[in-house]
């Protein structure tokens, strides 16, 4: 259940950042929304392969990958393998994992990416 609710929370405050069209010091605007994503997260360890981006044009009827722009709808998927701690529960799933996915989508406002 932690580790759920920390990937949502983390997933919403890395949409949060990203809808403000802001970039962290001069990393790549995906990096900077990873970056937002870890701080909000600091007890997991997320790969990079674990972030999906996709957005929704202005006018569009489905969603394309890609972070999105101004007046457009932003989604941010993670995808996490948990390693369960618990040894009486971690022989009953797949090598001791949960698969876990976690996604916030929000309108960007306008701002320029």
């Amino acid at each position: 259940l932690y580790c759920h609710l920390a990937l949502q929370n983390g997933a919403a405050q890395a949409t949060r950042f990203a809808v403000t069209g802001s970039v962290s010091g001069s990393m790549s605007r995906v990096d900077s929304i990873k970056d937002a994503f870890r701080r909000a997260t600091p007890t997991l360890t997320v790969p990079d392969s674990a972030f999906t981006f996709s957005h929704l044009a202005v006018g569009g009827a489905s969603f394309v990958a890609g972070t999105g722009g101004p007046n457009e709808v932003e989604r941010l998927t993670v995808n996490y393998q948990w390693r369960l701690m618990t040894p009486v529960l971690r022989p009953f799933f797949t090598s001791g994992q949960i698969s876990l996915r976690a996604a916030s989508t929000m309108k960007n406002g306008g701002t320029a990416n």
